[in-house]
């Protein structure tokens, strides 16, 4: 009896493991059926190769429908007797890419497909072993129309770049050989006042101011035009500009208008940056002057200068007591020939900050204005650190 019940036990042993060795198995072909089905659905184009010899072992149906070898045609043979690879230095390169790793990300290749066509793709590959051999699983996604998208992009980019570059040009030129029939005009009609001005009547002088007044204004927007061409090159001298070095001396020329409007000018630690110091010193001259000629007839304008760092940049700040700007209008005044009050309230071409916003774009920074009517108004401007 005691036999057979160890016999009984044996069998009820055997049993469980020929259940757990059943389920074993099924697991495992549940799991190849799920890989072979995301293996053969994917999109992206799968292929296992032996390492040494490029020979395919398995390809997906993204493969066939992408290179253009089925799948017949594929197995067993190379890559080099396909000719897969653009050329054999590709896929040199690749191998070379990989080193002694076992993984390869987001590398780009040249494929050549069944048809002859060369195409771009980005591919990962991972090494494993198969059966003992080293082998490569390629997955890789065809970005030939992203490629000839990026290209046109950047086509179109040089493109406009020369355009402007062109019409700088143009404005550059046609201001400056426009610059001295203006002067002529301005110069012969002050002349003409000063010698006749006493023998014409109220309505010829009226005639005459109009003439020299709008011969000055002409003047002044041409002037302003050569400034802002200026601006728009790239700055001439990268040097380190100690900021608060180059402040004091926009003080000092800022020196009548501080006089004349009884003005204070305040500044706080500024930093050494990397620009241009001639248009650095005009940006400061722009936004100081600008703090000084906005402010409230019954007030005395105060400007503030300061610095900060600012995610990695440094960011200037110039502020002041003025009239301040409805955000309404805040993105328009950096545009050139805008005015928001008239030039015999606050005389100017209306360009000054669209040549400071030139001049801090020129340098990799960023300009912009916090502001509200009636209280002041904050110009704040972005450098890069040296």
């Amino acid at each position: 009896m005691g036999k057979r019940g160890s016999s009984g036990e044996g069998g009820g042993e055997r049993r469980n493991q020929d259940r757990r060795r059943s389920d074993i198995g099924a697991a495992l072909r549940r799991i190849e059926t799920k890989f072979a089905t995301v293996f053969r659905a994917c999109p992206d184009l799968i292929a296992i190769t032996a390492r040494d010899t490029g020979r395919f072992i398995e390809v997906n149906d993204a493969f066939e429908r992408i290179m253009g070898w089925t799948k017949p045609e594929t197995i067993g043979r190379t890559s080099g007797e396909l000719g897969t690879w653009e050329s054999r230095a590709e896929r040199d390169r690749m191998i070379a890419a990989l080193g002694d790793a076992t993984r390869l990300e987001n590398f780009e290749v040249r494929f050549r497909r069944k048809s002859g066509e060369v195409f771009t793709a980005l591919m990962s590959l991972e090494v494993v072993n198969l059966s003992g051999e080293p082998s490569l699983i390629f997955v890789a996604r065809d970005i030939n129309q992203r490629k000839a998208e990026e290209m046109l992009l950047r086509r179109s980019a040089e493109e406009l770049e020369r355009s402007n570059m062109e019409l700088e040009r143009f404005a550059y030129v046609a201001a400056h050989d426009l610059l001295e029939p203006c002067r002529t005009i301005c110069s012969f009609a002050q002349m003409l006042e000063r010698k006749h001005g006493a023998i014409l009547d109220d309505e010829g002088r009226e005639y005459l101011d109009f003439l020299v007044g709008g011969a000055q204004r002409m003047r002044d927007l041409i002037q302003g035009v050569l400034g802002y061409s200026r601006a728009g090159m790239a700055a001439a001298q990268m040097v380190d500009v100690d900021m608060d070095d180059l402040v004091k001396v926009v003080i000092a020329d800022l020196g009548s208008a501080l006089e004349t409007r009884g003005g204070a000018i305040e500044t706080g630690p500024l930093p050494v940056v990397r620009g241009d110091p001639a248009q650095l010193r005009q940006l400061m001259v722009n936004l100081i002057g600008n703090g000084l000629k906005f402010h409230a007839e019954d007030g005395r304008p105060r400007v503030r200068v300061a610095a900060e760092s600012l995610e990695g940049e440094w960011c200037v700040t110039v502020e002041d007591n003025g009239i301040g700007i409805d955000p309404e209008y805040q993105d328009d005044i950096f545009g050139i020939f805008r005015r928001l009050h008239g030039p015999d309230r606050y005389p100017g071409a209306g360009i000054g900050l669209a040549v400071a916003r030139r001049i801090a774009e020129a340098h990799g920074g960023r300009i912009w204005v916090e502001s509200e009517p009636g209280q002041g108004a904050r110009f704040r401007f972005t450098l890069p650190m040296v």
